[in-house]
């Protein structure tokens, strides 16, 4: 209520009397679809390319605020645009000399799946141990994307399968399951994986 936001409800079933919120709604489901078709990434990253979506949809200019953003709009200062890369492109989190030994490689390859806002970090999801990291010493490849492009033994779990709870070839419809949970609950719950900030 403190910016202008009010709650109302709406009779069930009747999605015209909220056509504003509905269309909103479609906007951001095909963002996310067209995000995860161009990474080539399966279904179960649906969470986490609607929020990068809703990110991104936050800090465009819209028609209804004469050309301003709704980031703008609402927190008076405009957004800082200087983190954003391609959702889904390959990402190089470094690894802390104190987690890592001489001959350790000093990063761990994944997937960029979005922005943590709250905390000015980015968000990667690691295949080989189906976990998502925060941290801010992320480097980005975002000519490469997908999957089958980062699908690599992690040097820090020689027993992990890249491809535990998803489905890499053929039909990836079947990747909704464990690997849906997983990255849900990592990127929901705030279950992720801290890497500490360098000193």
């Amino acid at each position: 209520a403190a910016h202008g936001v009010k709650q109302r409800f709406c009779p069930p079933h009747t999605q015209a009397h909220n056509g504003v919120a509905e269309r909103m709604w479609n906007t951001v489901v095909d963002m996310a679809r067209a995000m995860l078709q161009a990474a080539s990434l399966p279904k179960a990253f649906w969470g986490a390319a609607m929020k990068h979506a809703v990110f991104l949809r936050n800090r465009s200019p819209t028609s209804a605020l004469n050309g301003a953003t709704p980031f703008s709009a609402l927190m008076q200062r405009k957004p800082d645009l200087g983190a954003l890369h391609k959702f889904g492109c390959a990402a190089y989190v470094h690894v802390e000399r104190a987690s890592r030994k001489k001959w350790d490689a000093k990063a761990r390859r994944g997937i960029y799946i979005g922005h943590e806002p709250r905390s000015s970090t980015h968000l990667v999801f690691i295949p080989a141990t189906s976990t998502v990291v925060e941290s801010m010493h992320v480097d980005f490849d975002e000519a490469v994307s997908g999957l089958s492009a980062v699908q690599v033994a992690d040097p820090f779990d020689d027993a992990a399968d890249v491809s535990d709870g998803f489905a890499l070839s053929g039909d990836s419809t079947g990747a909704v399951g464990q690997g849906e949970s997983a990255i849900d609950a990592a990127v929901d719950e705030g279950e992720k994986s801290q890497v500490a900030s360098a000193p």
